[in-house]
């Protein structure tokens, strides 16, 4: 049986996925020089092969040295309720987590991290805006190492006077059809995805600068001339906002489906985990004194449709560069259960209104 409380290097399938990650960072940054090999070459076909193979066996080996010495450099253990983590090879570095001030415990499963039976495992806290630790472990490790956290986490919590851990907690566990979550999605202001395209137009348009001024002479000359026949009238001009917003719309629906599919909740008296996602699985394990803000929100089309969207959120702090850390629910009707979880009263909302506030001329102003 596995025992954490000894260093340890994590699963070794975990130098498969070290390996492509970094031969996909050592292609990306080199991509450039391969395009200028290819296309500002006078060698022959056979001269032009080896010399990509040349490149591509350096790669590899580079690949495969990176990706080793990570794996062999990097191990962790639990020692008390705290997890540490070593890393480095010239310079040894060392990170210390007590477990009771872990925030959120993240999982992810690509469609390479399912293919070895693998998962990659991030934990947050408050020490900075990034994952201090991502562990990738086989799912036999993973569990044990959930259970050896689970523990770690209650002997934290326990004082020198108890004899004995809490007792099991209740296990509720709730899924959120895709029919739903769908619903949910389409019912969002969506038009927040036209930023997107609005990004996406702005480098267009930066690339579009860079052709010589010639070029970009002639373009403005023969919209002048042709200005006339080119300008659409104000229906086609609706008809073409309306397309566009159908597409930011199906962009924005097809999101949400690949990260929330086959959502499902699990809630016990202190912890919430979620796990969602279609081709990549995400889990996010938060624990309730560590939730500090949960929204219900419910706009008009929302309400029609009879359903709402739950987002729960961390300390800015605890979440990383991605806000992976949040939680966002489409498309359901949790909002009450949630709530009642989050304020630990056993289900029952206390209703007494202890402050209100509506919008007055200064906003409107």
């Amino acid at each position: 049986m596995t025992d954490f409380s000894t260093p340890r290097r994590m699963s070794p399938g975990a130098f498969v996925i070290m390996f492509l990650k970094s031969f996909k960072d050592i292609v990306g940054a080199a991509f450039v020089v391969l395009v200028y090999m290819l296309y500002n070459s006078h060698d022959s076909g056979g001269r032009l092969f080896w010399k990509f193979a040349l490149a591509a066996g350096i790669i590899l080996t580079y690949s495969l040295s990176v990706a080793f010495t990570r794996y062999y450099f990097r191990k962790f253990h639990i020692e008390g309720d705290k997890l540490i983590y070593t890393r480095g090879l010239a310079e040894k570095q060392t990170t210390s987590i007590p477990l009771s001030r872990i925030h959120t415990l993240r999982t992810k499963r690509g469609l390479v991290y399912r293919l070895l039976s693998m998962r990659g495992v991030a934990f947050d806290t408050l020490a900075s805006d990034k994952q201090e630790v991502e562990l990738i472990l086989d799912e036999r490790d993973w569990q044990m190492l959930l259970e050896r956290v689970s523990k770690g986490e209650n002997f934290a919590h326990i004082t020198d006077d108890s004899v004995a851990l809490p007792p099991p907690v209740k296990d509720d566990t709730r899924s959120i059809s895709n029919l739903n979550i769908l619903k949910g999605a389409l019912c969002q202001n969506h038009l927040k995805g036209f930023a997107v395209l609005a990004t996406v137009t702005l480098a267009l348009f930066d690339k579009i600068s860079q052709i010589d001024d010639n070029a970009t002479d002639r373009i403005i000359e023969y919209i002048g001339t042709h200005a006339g026949d080119v300008m659409p009238t104000a229906w086609q001009c609706l008809c073409l906002l309306v397309a566009i917003y159908l597409i930011v719309m199906a962009l924005w629906t097809g999101k949400i489906a690949l990260r929330y599919d086959n959502m499902t909740l699990r809630m016990t008296d202190n912890l919430l985990t979620i796990e969602s996602g279609l081709v990549s699985r995400f889990t996010c394990r938060l624990a309730r004194e560590k939730t500090t803000v949960l929204t219900i929100k419910r706009n008009p089309l929302e309400k029609i449709a009879g359903c709402q969207t739950i987002s729960l959120q961390q300390a800015e702090n605890a979440t990383d560069s991605k806000n992976e850390g949040g939680i966002r629910i489409y498309g359901s009707n949790l909002g009450d259960e949630l709530l009642a979880w989050w304020l630990g009263n056993n289900g029952s909302v206390n209703d007494t209104t202890l402050l209100s506030a509506a919008s007055g001329i200064g906003l409107m102003m």
